[in-house]
């Protein structure tokens, strides 16, 4: 009888215990079904352009308002020496390029410019034989045919050698002692520089120290794929140790200029492109190529696809990167 009142006890609760966990299964079982009909998948319209996402069911996003602050910034510009311009033993200075087919493209130019002057120079002196009726026409047609081709030819060597950064008439005048320094300037920035600006230079290979200068060039051609335009510097280059082909940084002080400003979180590259988000409306955002300006340690300067007091994301944007780009 003993065993008997303590065994009906525990059958009890070890009975109590199973209905507690089958209620407490049946319950997740059905808070998850709930969950599941709750859930909205992000809707992606305009081939990833607009994005809606429930934000009560995400905290992987937040987005902050774009302002215009007063900004002084430096501008660094990707660099490299094109030319050094020697003088050994008395002779003519000789110029070193930082390539071969640079040398060559040079080499090219200079022989065509003279064979263009001779060209010239006999169509000229057939012109005036035809109108003393002592040459024939047939011999001033090939000569013109010639010229023609030379003059095509010149123009060609010309605009590859400014894609480079050289204007052929002017740094081909390069100094003996002297190096020609070639930067890249974003387009978006060439309405900030000037002819005689004063410029900083650090090269790799002497990362303590500041070479100073001025822009003596401003080129004349937007490269079409990386949209930047070439910059010139001469420096002095006594000691010989600048040698063409060094890279560095060109260092551009730029003056206080009231600008858009947002963290530098917010910004990513496609396609070579730069875009970030704009929060339309709670939850639902939109993709904008934006053209960027001038960085600093944790912002970037838009100059183009948002406007001030707009809220951009800046917490999540690879999450929507993904799913605007499929990836």
């Amino acid at each position: 009888m003993k065993s008997a009142k303590i065994i009906i006890p525990i059958l009890l609760v070890i009975s109590s215990l199973m209905v507690s966990s089958c209620e407490t299964t049946e319950s997740k079982s059905i808070d998850q079904s709930q969950a599941k009909r709750s859930y909205r998948p992000p809707q992606v319209k305009d081939e990833g352009r607009f994005i809606k996402v429930d934000m009560s069911q995400t905290d992987q996003l937040a987005s902050y308002n774009a302002e215009k602050k007063v900004i002084s910034t430096e501008l660094k510009a990707p660099c490299k020496i094109l030319i050094s311009s020697i003088k050994m033993n008395g002779q003519s200075p000789s110029l070193i390029y930082e390539s071969n087919e640079l040398s060559e493209t040079v080499s090219d130019y200079q022989k065509t410019k003279v064979l263009l002057e001779k060209s010239t120079r006999e169509t000229r002196r057939l012109k005036e034989l035809i109108a003393h009726q002592a040459a024939a026409g047939k011999e001033l047609l090939e000569a013109q045919a010639e010229l023609d081709q030379e003059n095509a030819t010149l123009s060609s060597l010309d605009s590859k050698l400014r894609v480079t950064g050289l204007n052929v008439s002017h740094s081909l005048q390069l100094s003996p002692g002297n190096v020609l320094v070639v930067a890249d300037i974003p387009e978006s920035q060439l309405g900030r520089i000037r002819v005689g600006s004063s410029v900083n230079i650090v090269f790799n290979s002497y990362p303590t120290e500041k070479f100073s200068s001025r822009i003596s060039e401003i080129g004349s051609v937007v490269d079409p794929i990386t949209r930047s335009v070439k910059i010139q510097a001469v420096l002095q280059n006594k000691s010989g140790k600048l040698l063409p082909g060094f890279y560095g940084q060109m260092l551009l002080g730029l003056s206080e200029m009231s600008a858009i400003t947002i963290p530098v979180s917010s910004v990513f590259t496609a396609r070579g492109k730069s875009y970030l988000f704009v929060e339309n409306q709670p939850g639902e955002f939109e993709r904008r190529e934006v053209i960027i300006g001038v960085q600093g340690d944790d912002w970037v300067e838009v100059l183009q696809g948002v406007s001030s007091n707009e809220k951009i994301v800046t917490k999540g944007t690879m999450l929507l990167k993904s799913l605007s780009f499929g990836y």
